[in-house]
């Protein structure tokens, strides 16, 4: 049964303490019914931190990652989880590559299917989830609406009527929730609500799909596009939410706010979803921010059927293939095209004529269809599995088109044409896989707002131009930018700037970043420096180096840090996150001073030469998560980091043997003292 609650159980044990320092690795496979074995393999890689550096960047076969998967695994004490199995087939597929050592490694499956759970292992006994009785089922109700206060003496039995009512399914129980959380705390409104529940029940064919259904109901109008949105990715499907949200913009489902942007609206709308327990997150930022969501199952069945009555959009399904299309499915706005299914023509003469606004194709394939152009009032093509060897020309005659992303698959350099800048709406260009060359028409494109995984020419950049771009919040990757005096002045509006250096250049003044100080509005900046073999290698960051105040998430990657760089950085007063990776600390050594990284909560090392730490309790006043990853052996870091009064979460690799030490013992002190809120985790 669907909704019953595996998927939680699995995670809850997955993600408990104890049960993470028991294993050398851990990983989690979503499986779902149109399952790759490539994409099982890359999520494994993921996973697997020792294999995910070692394949990070380049092309590999299946075979080759199949076999390093095996390697990597073999001898050691793994925990991996199947998620969603439908299929023995899967099953095969997956268990070749997991070494049987009989070390105490663990494997997990949550299935609805009986058969495929005996066939994985007919020797042990299978835990079959059960319906929740009367009082779990209050007790979780009573949870999701009220978290820690109290229900109103005069609401309880209604409540545990609308519990009753939701026949024991925990999904069933959370939607319901989510809804009584967004009414008011009135005998009224939950009555109305408790009929609402009974009639749904009362179908007995349908009566959880009708429960779900309530959700749908009783969301606000600006959010029913947003929600109906969900059901366009593939079942199990992680979505990133940087990327969904410029979906919804460029859909146009956000209201036009004097006091918002539409970006900072749609994550209003997606947290509201959440709130409703209709989106899961599936994983958060360092600032706590979501980062990736799906929705359950059930749930995206929901948004289907009810996108589907609505005309919103049509999920496309082997169904569609024949030579003849059913008129009821001519006039659909939106076309979402699934993976694993083979594309035909008959399939775009649903949208050859009829005013189709929005494709999202999840299909891999080599080309765009030849009828592209046709797509007149197309605003969103989003194909991140379409691979081209050159820029599609039809795409310059999509006048409307505010949203574009594809993967170039052409090795070298790539010059777009200055017939981009026909595309007056576009507001977000994604395109994968290869650098590219824009012309300087680019920046005379005024809705754009982001522009992602490009190479400028220096000589062609907007550097060397008088114009500003005052929308563009996103710029990413840029290799081997120089910046100039006039950037604050050319990107007004930055907010997200990615560089990316190859050039081994040993006098960093060349690249001018001292000048980043002038993008007033600029509040994630990532600078990696690639191409490093070993510490010697390094180079070191300028040492006037200067960063813009309202700077909220730094990420720097391949350089020396001096204790002058990691003072400026520190100094700065709206910073949250810190990310350090692949870099040597001068001397092996780090000292904090009172008054540095007043508002930082996220702190990762990773890959470092650090081996002392000289800080104190004080210096880091809203510190909450701590990682630790690969730093020099034996590393020296004070006991007083426990202290932080802010601090919930230090992380550590297993290998690094002081620091694990180190981490035991903290927890041990801390708990010592009364404190059971500070976690530790050994990372495989």
């Amino acid at each position: 049964m669907g909704g019953i609650g595996k998927t939680t159980l699995a995670r809850n044990a997955y993600g408990d303490p104890l049960i993470t320092e028991h294993f050398d690795c851990r990983a989690w496979l979503t499986v779902s019914q149109d399952y790759s074995i490539q994409e099982m393999l890359f999520a494994l890689v993921d996973s697997i931190k020792a294999l995910n550096e070692k394949f990070d960047g380049g092309k590999h076969s299946y075979e080759q990652m199949a076999e390093q998967v095996y390697k990597s695994l073999k001898g050691r004490r793994y925990l991996v989880v199947l998620d969603d199995m439908w299929s023995t087939k899967a099953w095969d597929d997956v268990r070749r590559i997991l070494p049987d050592d009989s070390n105490g490694s663990r494997i997990i499956i949550t299935t609805r299917l009986q058969d495929v759970a005996a066939y994985a292992d007919s020797s042990s006994p299978l835990h079959e989830m059960r319906f929740m009785d009367v009082d779990q089922s209050w007790i979780l109700l009573r949870q999701k609406v009220f978290t820690e206060q109290h229900c109103p003496p005069e609401l309880e039995n209604i409540g545990k009527m609308i519990a009753r009512s939701c026949k024991g399914l925990p999904l069933a129980i959370v939607v319901i929730a989510g809804i009584l959380s967004t009414v008011s705390q009135t005998q009224a409104s939950w009555e109305d609500i408790a009929k609402k529940v009974n009639l749904a029940v009362s179908a007995k064919d349908e009566q959880f799909a009708r429960i779900l259904s309530l959700s749908y109901t009783h969301l606000p109008h600006h959010l029913r596009p947003c929600f109906l949105y969900m059901g366009a990715f593939p079942e199990d499907y992680e979505i990133h939410v940087s990327k969904l949200v410029k979906l919804w913009i460029g859909e146009g489902f956000m209201k036009p706010s004097v006091t918002k942007c539409s970006e900072e609206q749609a994550e209003e709308y997606l947290e509201d979803l959440v709130k409703r327990s209709l989106v899961l997150v599936t994983r958060r930022k360092s600032n706590g921010k979501i980062k990736s969501c799906n929705v359950h199952d059930l749930v995206r069945d929901l948004c289907i059927k009810k996108a589907g009555e609505e005309k919103f959009f049509l999920h496309a399904t082997h169904k569609y293939f024949d030579k003849v299309i059913p008129e009821s499915i001519k006039n659909q706005h939106r076309l979402s095209i699934p993976p694993f299914i083979a594309l035909s023509l008959s399939l775009f003469s649903i949208i050859h004529n009829p005013p189709v606004r929005s494709v999202l194709c999840f299909l891999t394939c080599q080309r765009f269809p030849n009828s592209l152009k046709s797509f007149r009032l197309l605003r969103v093509l989003d194909a991140p599995q379409i691979f081209v060897t050159k820029f599609p020309a039809e795409v310059f005659e999509l006048f409307h088109l505010r949203y574009l992303a594809f993967i170039h698959s052409f090795e070298g350099d790539v010059l777009i044409p200055s017939s981009i800048s026909k595309l007056h709406n576009l507001q977000t260009l994604f395109i994968y896989g290869c650098k590219i060359r824009f012309p300087a028409e680019i920046w005379r494109m005024a809705q754009l707002r982001h522009l992602v995984s490009i190479v400028l020419d220096p000589f062609r950049g907007p550097c060397a131009s008088s114009f500003a771009v005052e929308n563009l919040q996103t710029l990413a990757l840029v290799e081997n930018f120089t910046c100039s005096k006039r950037i604050g002045q050319i990107f007004p509006s930055l907010k997200k700037l990615g560089l990316v250096y190859t050039k081994d250049r040993r006098n960093w003044e060349f690249y001018r970043l001292h000048n980043l100080v002038h993008l007033h509005q600029l509040e994630k900046l990532k600078i990696h420096r690639r191409w490093w073999k070993d510490w010697g290698n390094h180079v070191p960051l300028w040492e006037k180096l200067a960063f813009p105040m309202m700077l909220k998430k730094l990420n720097l990657e391949g350089f020396i840090l001096s204790q002058q760089n990691m003072a400026t950085i520190g100094s700065l007063p709206n910073l949250h996150v810190l990310k350090v990776a692949k870099c040597s600390f001068r001397d092996c050594k780090w000292e904090t001073t009172e008054g540095e990284f007043p508002q930082l909560k996220f702190l990762k090392i990773d890959g470092t030469n650090l081996k002392q730490w000289v800080t104190e309790s004080g210096h880091f006043p809203s510190l909450e998560r701590l990682l630790l990853y690969s730093l020099g052996d034996p590393c020296e870091i004070p006991d007083v980091i426990g202290e932080i009064p802010t601090l919930e979460l230090i992380e550590v690799t297993r290998w690094n043997k002081s620091l694990v030490e180190l981490a035991k013992r903290i927890k041990e002190e801390q708990q010592d003292s009364g404190n059971d809120y500070l976690q530790v985790r050994i990372y495989p």
